[in-house]
């Protein structure tokens, strides 16, 4: 986890992929880490990680992934937060509202009830 926290504060080269490999990790406080770092970093390549993360087996990671999407405003993850508004637990369920809240609130974007569907 420190190694990953790490990581963020040097921002290097490969950062991306670094963070990525740790969203892989077999510790899903490490995964939950990396989804901290890369919303942090505010980007659209980040946004597409996250995006990935909130598939993960661990809700506290789907939870994570959801927050740091909500922080980075980025528009293209909503299809993927209004699929989360399906998930089998009540804290990812409600991190990814959230998300979309916030990305709505920074974006403009208006969230339909056909596009939860």
């Amino acid at each position: 986890r420190a190694a990953v926290r790490g990581l963020g504060l040097k921002r290097p080269s490969g950062l991306h992929d670094a963070l990525r490999l740790a969203l892989e990790d077999g510790d899903e406080e490490v995964r939950e880490v990396a989804c901290e770092v890369l919303g942090n970093l505010g980007d659209a390549e980040a946004a597409r990680v996250l995006t990935g993360a909130l598939a993960d087996t661990s809700f506290r990671v789907r939870r994570a992934a959801c927050e740091a999407l909500g922080r980075s405003g980025d528009a293209g993850c909503i299809p993927a937060l209004c699929g989360l508004l399906k998930d089998s637990d009540t804290p990812a369920r409600d991190a990814a509202f959230e998300a979309l809240w916030r990305v709505c609130q920074r974006t403009g974007r208006t969230v339909y009830l056909k596009d939860l569907e």
